[in-house]
C-alpha cells in the first residue's frame, strides 16, 4: 500500500508542474525557473539520499559523463523548454504535447532501434 501512496504523490507533484509553471513564468524567466527547480530537486535528493549516494560515489564517478548528459538534457533542458513553452502559449497546449511524449518515444525507438513494445507497455502509453 505504501508504494501506491508514493506513486500517487509523484503523480500529484508532476501534474501540478504545468499549472505552477504557467503561473511562475509570469514572474520569472523560463531558464531561471528551470534552474531553480533543479536546485530545489538537488537539495531534496541530497536530504533524502545524500548519505547513500556518498557511500556509492564510486559508482557515480564511473558514470559521471552519462549522468551529466542525462541530467542536462532529460531534466534541465526539458524543464527549460517546458517553461519557455508555458511562457509563450497556454497550459492546455503544453499539457497535450507533454502527454504525447510516451507515444513519440515509443515510435522513435521502433523506427531507430527496432524496439517492439509489449501489450502492457502499449497500455501504459495509451494510459498516459
Amino acid at each position: 500500500m505504501r508504494e501506491y501512496a508514493l506513486l500517487f504523490i509523484v503523480v500529484l507533484l508532476f501534474s501540478g508542474n504545468i499549472l505552477v509553471g504557467k503561473a511562475a513564468t509570469e514572474a520569472l524567466p523560463p531558464f531561471t525557473l528551470a534552474l531553480a527547480r533543479c536546485v530545489i530537486a538537488l537539495a531534496a535528493a541530497l536530504l533524502f539520499f545524500g548519505p547513500a549516494a556518498w557511500r556509492a560515489r564510486h559508482r557515480f564517478a564511473e558514470r559521471a559523463g552519462r549522468l551529466f548528459v542525462i541530467g542536462a538534457t532529460g531534466i534541465g533542458l526539458f524543464n527549460a523548454l517546458l517553461y519557455a513553452a508555458l511562457h509563450t502559449t497556454d497550459a492546455n497546449s503544453v499539457a497535450v504535447l507533454e502527454a504525447s511524449i510516451p507515444l513519440f518515444t515509443a515510435l522513435i525507438m521502433w523506427l531507430v532501434a527496432g524496439e517492439q513494445l509489449s501489450a502492457r507497455a502499449w497500455g501504459g502509453v495509451v494510459l498516459s
